[in-house]
């Protein structure tokens, strides 16, 4: 392969299909009802929490209980990023998974893909133009698939770029160097526990070619946000 092939490495973005006009149809009702559900059990118990939301949601599928049960950390994405492609026929002759699939093809859903693969897009033009030796960080990684899987690419074309990845959360970090090593690029990425405030604080002196940080940023406050792109 030649690098020259890397530019028609374009990313292919899902888009709006008549089944997301069923979903913006039928949703409004859907969260109408789980809102007097859940004011219902708060009432009654205490508690916002609800075992189940909607027994064709999170009731019916346990793909998207698994979703829930993981909801704001980066299991969740891994789950909807992987979700078609682990996909397998013989699958498809449960209800169940009829029912993933319907949730799986929300506009939200598709968003998070998308972002995904742009994010990767992105990466592989910035890094090829970089060139081999490049270094990367990256911020509240999680189990940085976007970034290992465009590691793992560019290493196909020979292009070697190391990657260090900061979060706060081990069991992710675990989880992408389990990806990196089955991607044969283990060896090219150091992974560090530790809150990206404090990994920026205590690493003044160390220089990047890239940094990418994705997401987090809609949980910082805007005084921490500043710091971190100052710094």
């Amino acid at each position: 392969m030649t690098r020259a092939n890397i530019k028609s490495l374009k990313p292919k973005l899902e888009s709006k299909t008549w089944v997301n006009w069923i979903q913006l149809m039928v949703i409004p009702s859907i969260v109408s009802y789980v809102k007097r559900k859940k004011e219902k059990h708060l009432r009654e118990t205490g508690s916002h929490f609800l075992f189940k939301n909607f027994f064709f949601f999170d009731g019916f599928s346990s793909h998207v209980q698994l979703i829930r049960s993981v909801a704001g950390k980066s299991r969740a994405l891994q789950e909807i990023y992987n979700f078609y492609p682990n996909l397998r026929v013989r699958d498809l002759i449960f209800p169940a998974t009829w029912a993933a699939a319907f949730w799986e093809g929300l506009l939200n859903c598709k968003a998070l893909r998308n972002r995904y693969r742009l994010t990767k897009s992105i990466l592989l033009t910035t890094l090829e133009n970089k060139g081999s030796g490049a270094s990367i960080l990256e911020l509240a990684a999680g189990t940085s698939q976007a970034l290992l899987e465009t590691m793992a690419t560019l290493k196909d074309y020979g292009i070697i770029v190391n990657a260090t990845l900061v979060d706060i959360d081990p069991v992710s970090l675990n989880e992408a160097k389990a990806l990196a090593d089955y991607l044969g690029i283990g060896d090219q990425v150091t992974t560090v526990t530790q809150n990206l405030v404090f990994y920026l604080k205590e690493n003044r002196e160390k220089r990047f070619d890239v940094v990418e940080m994705v997401g987090i940023a809609d949980y910082l406050d805007e005084k921490t946000l500043s710091f971190v792109y100052r710094r």
